[in-house]
């Protein structure tokens, strides 16, 4: 039998055909969110962080020794990048008086110019060490996500406050 022999190039595709399906399947999530009302709990904007614990536990933990330059710069990254999806998120109350997350297609190439710059940041700090280099990513990561969930998070709860004070629609009422 011959052994199958995986190189770069294969790993590479595989890593752009994840990354394609996971971007589909957040353009995906978003456009549903901006026709389909939203609970009124704002907690779960923020529950999705809680995702990135088990990343931020290997970040602390591991082996991945970062340089001051390899922790700042991404964290700078993620930071900036966040601005985008901060101004581009928004929420609004319409005519039936639910809370939907706003139309905008500024927000899909916001999403999409992050996802593209991330990808290019990614080949560029490519021959770096894999624990070092996961480190890094998911660090950019986290500092783009977690200032974007929380001003989300902010942003909701100021529609909320504007929706009757938060109090549940009397349609929305089952006896």
């Amino acid at each position: 039998m011959d052994d199958v022999q995986f190189d770069s190039s294969m790993m590479g595709s595989t890593s752009i055909s994840i990354i394609v399906v996971v971007a589909v399947l957040i353009i995906w999530r978003r456009t549903k969110a901006m026709y389909k009302p939203m609970s009124r709990n704002p907690i779960r904007l923020l529950t999705p962080l809680l995702f990135l614990i088990p990343g931020l536990l290997f970040v602390i933990g591991s082996s991945a020794n970062l340089s001051v330059n390899e922790i700042v710069f991404p964290a700078l990254i993620g930071l900036v990048m966040s601005i985008p999806l901060v101004l581009t998120t928004s929420y609004e109350i319409r005519s039936d008086g639910h809370i939907y997350a706003k139309k905008s297609a500024a927000f899909f190439i916001t999403f999409l110019a992050i996802l593209s710059l991330r990808f290019f940041l990614r080949n560029y700090i490519q021959g770096m060490d894999p624990k070092n280099f996961m480190a890094v990513v998911l660090l950019m990561g986290v500092c783009y996500l977690v200032p974007w969930r929380i001003a989300s998070f902010m942003k909701f709860r100021k529609i909320l406050a504007q929706s009757d004070g938060g109090a549940t629609p009397i349609t929305n009422i089952r006896y």
